[in-house]
């Protein structure tokens, strides 16, 4: 399969990477990375601007200076890593939750980090990875595009069995079109660990001060969501898996979807 550009990130922006540059492994390492400083990268520049529950995080390193960042950890839903690998597997298997690079790494930087990655887990004793790509483009209140949407480029190019779509859902924008994360606002409302960082970032977007008591919390979670964000539809998100086990069988891929970079730059640009 012939790909000739790529995705990267700087700063919550999407910057695309054409074949003409080449990656060399050796500059780099790669290393397990702890959590707090995972999270501190995402946060920076994946283009949610959140951090989810992680069980392992690794990073590549330029230099010495962290260029990228993966993120694995469990599903929201209990059934979603079962419903992949059966239900078995249900604690030896892992979602790929953040995967992101910076644009200073050259073309072909994600096959070399995602294929050390999976080695990695795979000496870990996990079975499986599982990562969802999102196709559906936020605009900020303007109408003017924030994120084409990706399609999973990286994950198709290492032969990542491809599942179809995820079910669909509601998702919240803010004005400048960051997401609210769904998962990160249930535990505001739920009063999970991790509340206050969703409660930090509505207040940063105009909310009043966040009430001490969960109930209140609650309430006043639900009120400035309406107020700050707006809806829209996704569509569902495009579903990836790997086995890391003879035993973990997959089923064939169904055909990819397929995305021209003359399209992402029409989003963006015009």
């Amino acid at each position: 399969m012939e790909i000739n550009f790529t995705q990267r990130w700087r700063q919550h922006k999407a910057l695309f990477l054409q074949k003409q540059v080449f990656f060399n492994p050796r500059l780099h390492e790669i290393e397990k990375l702890p959590i707090k400083i995972a999270a501190e990268w995402i946060i920076k520049h994946h283009y949610l601007g959140s951090f989810p529950s992680a069980t392992i995080c690794y990073g590549i390193f330029r230099r010495g200076e962290l260029s990228g960042v993966a993120v694995l950890g469990t599903a929201q839903h209990k059934n979603t890593i079962p419903n992949v690998f059966g239900s078995s597997h249900a604690n030896d298997c892992l979602l790929l939750q953040r995967f992101a690079l910076l644009d200073a790494l050259e073309f072909n930087a994600e096959s070399h980090f995602l294929s050390r990655v999976r080695a990695l887990l795979k000496r870990e004793g996990y079975c499986g990875i599982l990562t969802m790509s999102d196709d559906t483009r936020k605009t900020n209140v303007l109408g003017n595009v924030t994120f084409p949407g990706h399609i999973g480029t990286i994950f198709k190019s290492d032969n990542a069995v491809y599942l179809g779509r995820s079910a669909k859902s509601v998702e919240y924008l803010f004005d400048d079109g960051s997401v609210l994360s769904n998962r990160s606002f249930s535990k505001l409302v739920n009063n999970e660990s991790g509340w206050n960082y969703v409660a930090e970032k509505l207040q940063y977007y105009g909310a009043s001060v966040c009430p001490k008591t969960a109930g209140e919390r609650r309430e006043w979670g639900f009120y400035w969501r309406g107020q700050l964000t707006r809806k829209q539809r996704n569509f569902g998100k495009l579903r990836y898996a790997w086995s890391l086990h003879p035993k973990v069988r997959l089923p064939k891929s169904l055909p990819y979807p397929r995305f021209r970079l003359v399209d992402v730059q029409r989003e963006l640009f015009n």
